[in-house]
């Protein structure tokens, strides 16, 4: 995905004045210290949701106040403590002696720490040997993800790759949430791949500027967006490739591609494949919008994308 937005000069000195005024809040985000608060000016707001449209399908504010929002990070910690995974099995996994631990939890520890080095521990707990590898408030986030919904974000799976953020985590996290309950386990195979670069590596088509990709592999300008809205709007952006792709390939269909002519964003201009996901992002956070701009569209993701599920106002969250 390409979230270069700043396509002209008169783009470039709206941008400018934004970083200007809220430079106090990306102080804070950059320290991954999110006490820093700042409100926004409306005109500034105003201006930041006009530049966003000159490119997506969604504006920062509508994204933000869409529908069924989510805006906190799950328990996870609750939730790797009191699920019922069934079956508890005695194992060792890269020198950790594990006992009368979840099976789920051994098999989804296995996938994270698939490139790691055997080492030397005390830990008889999965929890344990994340905590000691990762430290809590990363790795037990990225086993979570793993076990939970089917994603792999650790560096010690896959080549080329380096550790997310807690902040990172959390952004994956809430976006995760924004999905529907019948899209919890996406990750395809159980195992998917959800993994920051190494510097210097971009994106199979040698865009510099793309942000993500559907396998899915976050770059450097992931890395450096400047506001939480834009991490989270790749990674929701390269959600509905994974669901086009899940579905049946739904972008490269007759029936969506009859339905083309009505477009949504720029970036949904380059092709079918991106006006299906662009579109999908609509769907999900301004969904009224799409109804009125492209009802056949709106239709079309309600049955087979969303499987009947909308967002259209707060009576619809699950």
């Amino acid at each position: 995905m390409n979230l270069n937005v700043i396509r002209n000069g008169t783009i470039m000195k709206l941008f400018i004045l934004f970083t200007l005024f809220s430079l106090p809040s990306f102080a804070g985000e950059i320290c991954e210290d999110t006490s820093t608060s700042f409100e926004m000016p409306a005109e500034i707001v105003a201006v930041m949701d006009a530049v966003a449209l000159q490119w997506w399908s969604v504006s920062p504010t509508q994204y933000n106040q869409a529908a069924c929002k989510t805006y906190e990070v799950p328990e996870y910690d609750w939730w790797l403590e009191n699920q019922d995974f069934g079956q508890r099995r005695d194992r060792e996994v890269k020198g950790y002696r594990f006992n009368d631990q979840p099976e789920e939890l051994i098999n989804a520890f296995k996938d994270i720490v698939k490139n790691m080095p055997e080492r030397r521990s005390s830990c008889t707990t999965v929890l344990c040997a994340v905590d000691e590898i990762w430290g809590p408030q990363v790795g037990r986030k990225i086993l979570y993800v793993r076990a939970r919904h089917g994603f792999n974000t650790s560096e010690l799976a896959f080549p080329d790759s380096r550790r997310l953020s807690s902040s990172e985590l959390d952004d994956i996290l809430i976006t995760l949430g924004d999905l529907p309950p019948e899209m919890k386990g996406i990750g395809r195979g159980g195992n998917q791949r959800m993994t920051l670069a190494n510097p210097g590596i971009f994106s199979a088509s040698g865009n510099r500027e793309a942000s993500a990709d559907s396998t899915i592999i976050f770059f450097e300008p992931w890395r450096n967006s400047r506001d939480r809205f834009g991490r989270q709007y790749a990674l929701f952006h390269e959600f509905g490739h994974n669901v086009s792709e899940i579905r049946g390939d739904l972008d490269g269909s007759p029936a969506w591609r009859a339905l083309t002519s009505c477009r949504v964003s720029n970036y949904g201009n380059t092709n079918n494949r991106e006006d299906f996901t662009e579109s999908f992002v609509m769907y999900r956070f301004n969904g009224r919008g799409l109804q009125q701009k492209c009802p056949e569209k709106y239709a079309f993701l309600k049955q087979h994308a969303y499987q009947g599920r909308e967002y259209l106002d707060e009576s619809q969250c699950f």
